[in-house]
């Protein structure tokens, strides 16, 4: 592969690996500020490192079944669009 191919499939992997990882901080701040109990900074910082893990699961899984940027152009991809007639 180029570099530019890498580079590409590297900016797709880490938008794959992104959105998990998203999804745990805001779960992470919610629970930081609404739970009342001694440990909440551990158990957000767990949440935050689990979500990552799972983020690069979900990442190297999309990447070895399809490659990376062969999935976001499925997600990406509008097929409601495609039968709109003109």
């Amino acid at each position: 592969m180029s570099i530019i191919e890498n580079l590409i499939e590297g900016y797709y992997y880490l938008r794959i690996l992104i959105s998990p990882v998203l999804i745990g901080i805001i779960l992470a701040v919610i629970f930081y500020n609404t739970v009342e109990i001694q440990y909440n900074a551990v158990i957000s910082f767990l949440i935050v490192i689990t979500s990552f893990v799972l983020g690069i699961l979900w990442a190297n899984s999309a990447r070895k079944k399809h490659g990376a940027s062969n999935y976001m152009a499925m997600v990406d991809a509008s097929h409601d669009l495609n039968n709109i007639k003109k």
